[in-house]
């Protein structure tokens, strides 16, 4: 039997704690403090003055909604329902208006909720959105993807897999609706056994990332199916034999763009989760106008997970804070709320 390189067996050792810490607030999400002590019926009381009162009276509702967590909006909701006979959101949705609705609706939707639609709007644009399907489906084990499928379902009345298949084409339809099908990615598994026959799926040459070939039929399997800290460990093999990353090595292979795109946020979420949205933060402030969809989803959806780990990056990455460029780029009581969620530096 071939022995391993030393290199590898120190990362191995060195790693196998920092992974497991990562991938299991993906697993059990980390919820931020909220207010432990608030008061559902003042809550509510006040989010109905703030709405029905002369005018719309923004300061409250952004201060209440940012000082809770998901969970606690959700039990507001129901509270304000029972107390009043309204629907907060549909009340909060005539009041507003712009941005801040937006980011208000997406506070107030339960995670796999935000996700099913983000997922509908983008599948069913008259261009659909590949970079923002891939962002949220190709990042999630199957513990993550199975709610969201199930809520989708339960929203739209028909499968994700469904739209999936109407909406895409080519190699890259074939790879989404393998990491669909049962048996999805699972979370914590590693076996460092295969590895290093892993690392030789890595293309090489175009041939290589062809999936309509059965022979490149273990590639797609491995992108679509092996744990986030499997392929970290194949991630770290590949670059300490060769002089290319993955990510540069499915570039130049890969011939159907959209599938390459899949693969390389695959490779840079399993490398760094935090880093990963770091950058998808930073897209979406860049150049003219800013991707306010993207911004809110990822904002809204990673702050109880992870937003501390990916303000460090940013701050890392870009050698600026996450809270002065989302300043920047935004205004009005849109920036206010976005920086309640961020929170302090």
């Amino acid at each position: 039997m071939k022995m391993w390189n030393t290199s590898f067996v120190v990362f191995v050792t060195f790693t196998i704690f920092s992974i497991s810490s990562v991938y299991c607030k993906e697993q059990f999400s980390q919820q931020v403090a909220g207010d432990k002590e608030f008061s559902l019926s003042q809550d509510a009381k006040s989010l109905r003055d703030a709405i029905v009162g002369l005018g719309t009276d923004e300061n409250t509702i952004v201060s209440i909604l940012t000082n809770r967590t998901n969970a606690q909006r959700q039990k507001i909701a129901r509270f304000y329902q029972q107390q009043f006979d309204k629907n907060l959101v549909k009340d909060l949705s005539n009041d507003l208006s712009g941005t801040l609705k937006r980011i208000v609706k997406a506070m107030m939707m339960e995670p796999t909720e935000l996700l099913a639609k983000s997922l509908h709007d983008c599948i069913n644009r008259i261009l659909p959105d590949d970079s923002c399907v891939i962002s949220i489906l190709c990042t999630r084990t199957r513990y993550e993807l199975i709610p969201i499928i199930d809520k989708y379902l339960f929203m739209f009345n028909k499968t994700l897999l469904s739209d999936i298949d109407a909406s895409t084409d080519g190699e890259y339809k074939v790879f989404m609706k393998t990491l669909l099908t049962p048996m999805m990615r699972d979370v914590g598994h590693v076996n460092s056994t295969v590895v290093q026959q892993k690392v030789k799926l890595i293309p090489s040459k175009p041939d290589d990332c062809d999936t309509t070939k059965s022979n490149n039929h273990a590639l797609l399997m491995m992108m679509a199916k092996d744990s986030f800290e499997q392929i970290r460990f194949i991630i770290f093999e590949h670059e300490s034999k060769h002089n290319t990353s993955i990510s540069e090595a499915i570039t130049a292979n890969c011939q159907d763009d959209t599938l390459a795109k899949a693969y390389k946020t695959i490779i840079n979420y399993a490398k760094n989760p935090a880093a990963y949205y770091a950058q998808i933060i930073k897209k979406s402030t860049a150049g003219l106008g800013t991707n306010d969809d993207t911004l809110i989803r990822t904002i809204v959806s990673r702050q109880e997970i992870d937003l501390a780990e990916i303000k460090q990056a940013y701050k890392q990455m870009y050698h600026t804070t996450l809270t002065s460029a989302v300043a920047s780029e935004t205004s009005g009581y849109y920036k206010k709320t976005l920086m309640a969620l961020i929170g302090p530096e």
